[in-house]
């Protein structure tokens, strides 16, 4: 039997329990902060899966990936709303609502810019 990593909360000692009478369960918990993960048949998938659990780094990582997605994405339906109010300005020649969506444009392209560097600097 594969060794069992420390508890991913509290760092305690992981116990391997086996509870059934006619199916057996598995299941890992944790002697320190009595922890459980989820029950299974299979004794290896359930060792496997506690051993192989995401780091919190790794859960830092797919965090911070999913909010740059996210504000990038946001932006970018903003962008592309104010392009649409520039073109529709200029239809009209309207120099004062160009000028305008012209500084947000910018405004949101600095913005974007600095959420990029700050979430590839932490």
């Amino acid at each position: 039997m594969a060794e069992l990593k420390k508890c991913p909360f509290c760092g305690g000692e992981a116990k391997l329990n086996y509870v059934g009478t006619c199916i057996p369960l598995y299941f890992i918990s944790c002697e320190e902060c009595g922890c459980k993960q989820e029950s299974s048949i299979h004794k290896e998938a359930v060792i496997n899966a506690w051993n192989n659990r995401a780091t919190e780094a790794e859960i830092r990582a797919t965090a911070k990936r999913e909010l740059a997605e996210q504000i990038e994405k946001r932006i970018k339906e903003e962008v592309a709303l104010l392009e649409q109010e520039r073109e529709e300005a200029r239809e009209y020649d309207d120099e004062q609502v160009i000028f305008a969506v012209n500084n947000q444009l910018r405004a949101f392209a600095y913005s974007l810019r600095v959420v990029a560097e700050q979430l590839k600097g932490e």
